[in-house]
């Protein structure tokens, strides 16, 4: 009998797969051209509504007069420069080159993107104004969030916490008492913007609210029923679990071959022959920076700062908001979801039941690798999409650049803000500037600002001369957590919150997130860093309530605020560039699905509740990865994600849920232009033919 020939080549090899390959790239190609393409508008405050002084546009790094003010001409050149396709224009800026900090990614906006969503394909709404309700309560958070900066999170939630100030001997109400958490929050909820109770105006015009003024006014009642809760203004998300830490801050892997007595608690994370501690070096207390006119002036002109904001004597669990903003200053920005991901390998975490429908192996492993790839594509997705956003299209100033522009003006300079002067006069008011005593504003909250900055002064030679100093009474610069300030990169939007927003939705779509948190993480109880050190991790609790995916969107929510404690962000730079992240991810996963030639899917819940499923067909066709968006008002828990066929009107829930932030503003006119580019596909059908002849 003849021995039959076997052929041990695989099929789909040679001018077949090469083939399939290209047809395949292109298909995602396609899928990339079908998403939306957005043209919207900045808040106009730096070419429309303030003309001769850009008060409210970011400007730091260029020349700055005595009191703030930017030089002109070098921002109408700064701005030419970043919104020119190619430039090799020589910026003038604010300090001698060899102080000068340097513009962080200004023209990383420009750069394509080859798989996933390209930075015109997403987009933040138009930023708050100012003068209008939700600006002046976005500042007046971060005053409050810089006087709580050393406490510890476990002490935030508790109403009598003391926050360090007294209320003056003449207030109606408390005269002389010693302020606590409450006292804090109770100042605040005389804002408008966080009075429910309250009509307040829009920014761009119109009777009612914009949708995504609407969605950041609402989650500060997610907690608490109808007041202001911790929770709610310091996160911005629902937080669950009782804790407000993320556990995937805390925790470590625990056992595994090379460590086998390796417990969670220890806070060590095993990564191969490697570990990585969860412990950080945390920066001293009540180090704040910024708080003279003299230092704030020279960060504004890009000054490069000394001294750093750490203390590597000091080695412990994030404990307090400095911590954690900390913990944002230093570590690469992708590396807390690296090690939740490390955490879920590590114990063996089940991945999406949608993935592994296969039990012979033909489905990818989904492990590190994988999984490594997609973040990594996450962060650099995030990346150039938020400085396109941030330079390209927004530039909006950071918050210490708005306090400082309240200190002039509180302090008899107003006549240098131009144009922006009367709004920045209605912030003042409603902060109720000056008056400590009012019981109707929250002035008491800028007075204990001035308390916090001239006990930061006491603490440091004023050695300088400045043309302009503040009053002590009326200084209302506000602290900052770093040595030179915010970043030298505009504030909408945030970049950590992008990258956070896209890295957690990536893990969410992996990993099944119906599995038990402790079968994810082998955690038994929730953790706290201890209450004297914080060196050691202690028993917070048992596990009730706490769920995975709860867990990474804490993550995500911690770390979008880490900037925020540290006066780099507003809530609106952070809530939205959040949202941004997740519409990217979701772009990156669907073209990655594309790459199988087996059906898969992935289900998970979105930020704002809604489920998202992911589902291919396994096939090469234009529709063959398709991302079902189901509201949550829609969602029936008993059913099932939907299957694949059965997701008829998908493109139109997808595009929808793509634009629900922007579809308001979105103006086509804003980017007309003439299409210069030679379409390849005749070139792509010359390709296809010639292998396959």
């Amino acid at each position: 009998m003849a021995h039959k020939n076997t052929n041990y080549r695989p099929v789909d090899s040679g001018r077949n797969r090469a083939a399939k390959a290209l047809t395949r790239r292109s298909m995602a190609t396609f899928m990339a051209g079908e998403r939306p393409t957005l043209s919207v508008p900045s808040n106009e405050e730096d070419c429309h509504r303030f003309s001769t002084v850009s008060v409210s546009s970011f400007t730091k790094g260029l020349p700055h007069n005595p009191y703030g003010i930017a030089n002109r001409s070098a921002f109408e050149e700064f701005v030419t420069s970043l919104t020119s396709e190619t430039t090799d224009a020589s910026i003038l800026t604010g300090c001698p080159d060899d102080e000068f900090m340097g513009w962080e990614g200004a023209r990383d906006g420009h750069a394509f993107t080859l798989n996933g969503a390209d930075p015109t394909t997403v987009a933040l709404p138009p930023a708050p104004r100012l003068g209008f309700c939700e600006a002046t309560a976005e500042l007046a958070e971060l005053y409050a969030m810089a006087l709580v900066r050393d406490i510890p999170f476990r002490a935030l939630t508790d109403q009598e916490t003391l926050i360090g100030f007294r209320y003056p001997s003449t207030h109606p109400l408390k005269p002389g008492k010693s302020a606590n958490i409450g006292d804090l929050f109770e100042e605040l909820e005389k804002l408008a913007w966080f009075d429910k109770a309250r009509t307040v105006a829009t920014s761009f015009g119109g009777r009612r609210l914009t949708q995504p003024e609407l969605r950041r006014r609402q989650v500060k009642w997610l907690s608490n029923l109808d007041r202001v809760s911790v929770d709610a203004l310091l996160s911005g998300a629902p937080v669950g679990g009782e804790t407000w830490l993320s556990q995937f801050l805390l925790i470590g892997s625990g056992a595994c071959e090379r460590h086998p007595t390796r417990k969670v608690s220890c806070g060590v994370i095993s990564a191969g022959a490697h570990s990585i501690e969860q412990r950080i070096a945390a920066p001293a207390p009540g180090l704040d920076y910024l708080t003279n006119w003299h230092d704030w002036l020279r960060s504004q002109n890009g000054a490069r700062a000394t001294g750093s904001p750490a203390a590597a004597d000091r080695i412990r669990f994030v404990s307090t908001p400095r911590d954690l903003s900390a913990y944002g200053r230093f570590d690469p920005v992708h590396q807390p979801f690296v090690n939740a991901a490390l955490i879920l390998l590590g114990n063996d975490a089940p991945r999406d039941a949608g993935l592994m429908r296969s039990k012979k192996g033909l489905s990818a492993s989904w492990g590190f690798t994988e999984i490594n790839r997609l973040l990594g594509d996450a962060v650099l997705q995030a990346t150039r999409a938020v400085r396109r956003q941030q330079y390209q299209i927004h530039r909006r100033g950071r918050p210490e650049s708005l306090a400082a522009m309240l200190s002039l003006e509180a302090n008899g300079e107003g006549l240098q803000l131009g144009e922006a002067q009367n709004s920045i006069q209605l912030m003042l008011k409603d902060l109720g500037a000056g008056q400590p005593d009012d019981a109707s504003r929250p002035g008491v909250l800028l007075d204990w600002i001035s308390q916090l900055n001239a006990d930061r002064n006491d603490r440091k030679p004023q050695d300088f001369e400045s043309l302009f100093l503040v009053d002590p009474n009326r200084n209302y610069l506000l602290p900052m957590a770093w040595p030179d300030g915010a970043p030298m990169s505009p504030s909408y939007g945030s970049l950590r919150a992008a990258v956070a927003g896209a890295c957690v939705t990536v893990l969410k779509a992996v990993f099944d997130m119906n599995v038990a948190y402790t079968r994810a993480t082998g955690a038994k109880y929730k953790y706290a860093p201890g209450a004297l050190s914080g060196e050691r991790l202690e028993v917070a609790g048992n596990i009730f309530g706490i769920t995975l995916e709860g867990e990474l969107n804490k993550l995500a929510s911690n770390i979008a605020i880490g900037d925020r404690f540290a006066g780099a962000h507003f809530h609106s730079d952070c809530y939205e560039s959040l949202r941004l992240g997740e519409c990217l991810a979701v772009g990156i996963v669907q073209e990655q699905l594309l790459e199988y030639g087996v059906a898969m899917s992935m289900s998970f819940t979105g930020f704002d509740g809604e489920r998202i499923t992911i589902a291919s067909n396994g096939k090469a066709a234009s529709d063959s990865v398709r991302a079902y968006i189901e509201p949550a008002s829609d969602i029936v828990q008993e059913n099932p994600p939907p299957a694949w066929e059965e997701m008829e009107d998908w493109e139109y829930r997808f595009n929808s849920w793509w634009t629900r932030s922007v579809v308001e503003f979105e103006n086509p006119m804003l980017d007309l232009d003439e299409v210069d580019i030679e379409f390849a596909m005749p070139q792509l059908k010359e390709k296809l033919q010639h292998l396959t002849a």
